[in-house]
């Protein structure tokens, strides 16, 4: 009994991990608009757009269908590099990414995952950069999604 109750507390803590591992915001605005209030955003905070993956328009191009879902991947070389410094391997994650997704019901959501989790995973020190980098992901993903942006 007592192995099986260790059991279930692994899993609890393994779901509870794997919940915390990406944060999902409902957006206040349509697909098109949230995906157009991200990339502005990020214009004018002077951050590079890497590449716009639209992967419903991609599914398209192969005869299925996928609801609306797009990937923006950005970053600042200057800022990767930092982290890239420290730990190599960090730029399998890097750079950073967010996901604007259109779901049955209409509603949309930006998803990304948290620097912080990023810093946990390959054991980064805490530093004024990862700090930085949070704060601009939540300030990208409530001007992105959020009436009252900011």
């Amino acid at each position: 009994m007592f192995k099986f109750l260790v059991y279930i507390g692994f899993i609890m803590n393994f779901i509870a991990a794997s919940a915390q591992e990406r944060i999902q915001i409902q957006s206040d605005f349509s697909f098109e608009e949230t995906s157009e209030r991200l990339t502005q955003t990020l214009g004018e905070k002077n951050i590079k757009i890497f590449a716009v993956i639209d992967h419903h328009a991609e599914a398209s191009t192969a005869g299925l269908t996928l609801l609306p879902t797009r990937l923006i991947i950005f970053g600042s070389p200057k800022v990767g590099t930092l982290l890239m410094q420290e730990q190599q391997s960090i730029g399998l994650d890097l750079p950073l990414k967010m996901l604007i997704t259109e779901d049955v019901h209409g509603r949309v959501w930006l998803t990304y995952i948290p620097v912080v989790q990023l810093q946990q995973s390959y054991a980064l020190s805490p530093s004024a950069v990862i700090e930085n980098i949070g704060k601009l992901q939540q300030l990208l993903a409530q001007k992105a999604t959020k009436n009252n942006g900011l």
